[in-house]
């Protein structure tokens, strides 16, 4: 459900930019548009950095209602807020807000379920647990694709600019009341259940994790970045020509 709230900026690009954004041409527009949509990769290590630290210390259940609550909460805000015509250069300044709070929840919910589905999973079966984790994340952005495509086929551009494009924002509301419910009738891992009883949860896990895994956070960092690189030029690459005049390029959520 997070990553339909992260993808549907990108799906409606192109209007944002418009109203947010209104330059001298539909270009400049849509290339600022995407730079906010850019800032939400970027806070996505420091999303990474906050709220991996709260489930390494509270549990990963902890860290997982969190990124729930941030991810929903700002998309659906997103979805309420005035365009620059009524609110002027505040309009752009609490998009880009919004964007670095989905960015937070984006990386804090990546490294937190990965976390609990490894945790949680059997020895012989993790990479098949942790496989979910890209599975389940590429099908909410295709449900949001499909969504996109519904809105745009359906209403006409006066009413899609108009108001169509708030619709998937403000449906981030009961899909994170959804999600909410079921993350808090969770128990937290086994792993993190007998690290608790052996008092050995890390007090500074921040300070661990520089000192004695330095390494393997490097080697995880290079492969991630060659993947979403990879899946990232590949999606714009393919665009047709006339691109720029739709609903903006098809993202991935492995960036």
């Amino acid at each position: 459900m997070e990553w339909f709230d992260f993808a549907v900026y990108g799906f409606f690009a192109s209007i944002i930019g418009k109203l947010f954004f209104p330059e001298s041409t539909p270009i400049l527009s849509l290339l600022s548009a995407f730079a906010v949509f850019a800032v939400g990769f970027i806070m996505r290590p420091l999303g990474a950095f906050i709220l991996g630290p709260i489930g390494d210390k509270h549990g990963r259940k902890a860290a997982l209602v969190w990124s729930v609550l941030l991810m929903g909460g700002a998309t659906t805000v997103m979805g309420l807020l005035p365009t620059y015509t009524v609110a002027g250069l505040l309009a752009p300044v609490l998009l880009v807000v919004l964007r670095c709070v989905q960015g937070i929840a984006a990386g804090g919910e990546w490294s937190g379920s990965a976390a609990y589905l490894v945790e949680s999973a059997p020895n012989n079966k993790r990479g098949l647990y942790a496989s979910l984790i890209s599975g389940t994340a590429a099908l909410a952005f295709i449900v949001g694709s499909f969504v996109a495509l519904g809105l745009s086929s359906a209403l006409s551009p006066e009413h899609l600019s108009g108001w169509g494009w708030r619709l998937p924002f403000l449906l981030a509301a009961p899909m994170s009341l959804a999600g909410l419910y079921i993350r808090m009738k969770l128990g937290d891992t086994p792993v993190f259940e007998g690290l608790k009883s052996e008092q050995r949860v890390a007090g500074s896990p921040l300070t661990k994790a520089g000192t004695k895994g330095l390494k393997p956070i490097l080697i995880t960092f290079a492969f991630s970045s060659v993947s979403g690189l990879g899946i990232y030029y590949g999606h714009i690459h393919e665009q047709p020509p006339d691109h720029l005049t739709g609903l903006g390029p098809c993202v991935g959520p492995d960036a």
